[in-house]
């Protein structure tokens, strides 16, 4: 089964907008993402997180998207009906990602406090724009089996942060250009452990 087969395109694009007026809404209030980066909000923010969607062997499998903040990729993945565990720090943005959860009507997926406290394992994990690789593996190993795999959206240093994460992590990787960032990639990760 493809993910994009779970949901209807009326359905994702009559919770596309439902999500975006609350996502606008809220940042006016709390900082969920750059001002300036929701003019393009499709490009820079729901494509970039769809992209993901390409390299999910198991759509019916469970997501753990760490430091989901305005809800990129977790409420976007959410809305195309993977059965996501949406993750962040701050409590301000946790109560937005119930929010988000609750008008979008997404049931199958649910918001944890600190990722930190995850005490099941996952099928898949996510991040985008959350932190350095080394300090995402800490959290991907701690919600990982055998076949657990990860798909982070990253940057232009990358390199620099695999090279780092090498020092403490056995794992293999897989670097896929990004279809919306010059600059951007997404790696999936497999095997990881702890040296």
């Amino acid at each position: 089964m493809n993910p994009t087969d779970l949901v209807s395109r009326e359905t994702i694009n009559a919770k596309k907008e439902i999500y975006r007026d609350l996502l606008f809404r809220w940042n006016k209030q709390i900082a969920l993402v750059q001002d300036n980066s929701l003019e393009e909000f499709n490009e820079r923010h729901w494509n970039d997180s769809i992209q993901l969607l390409t390299y999910i062997d198991n759509p019916t499998g469970t997501v753990f998207d760490i430091g989901s903040g305005g809800g990129f990729p977790g409420v976007v993945l959410g809305i195309h009906g993977l059965h996501v565990t949406l993750t962040d720090i701050i409590m301000k943005k946790v109560i937005f990602l119930k929010e988000a959860l609750r008008v979008c009507s997404l049931p199958h997926c649910h918001v944890l406090h600190d990722a930190g406290t995850a005490h099941k394992t996952y099928d898949i994990v996510t991040s985008r724009a959350f932190s350095t690789l080394k300090t995402i593996f800490g959290y991907q190993l701690n919600v990982s089996r055998e076949t657990t795999i990860g798909l982070h959206l990253k940057g232009k240093n990358y390199e620099e942060e695999l090279e780092e994460s090498r020092k403490i992590y056995n794992f293999s990787s897989h670097i896929f250009p990004s279809q919306t960032s010059t600059d951007g990639v997404i790696i999936r990760i497999e095997n990881l452990t702890k040296k």
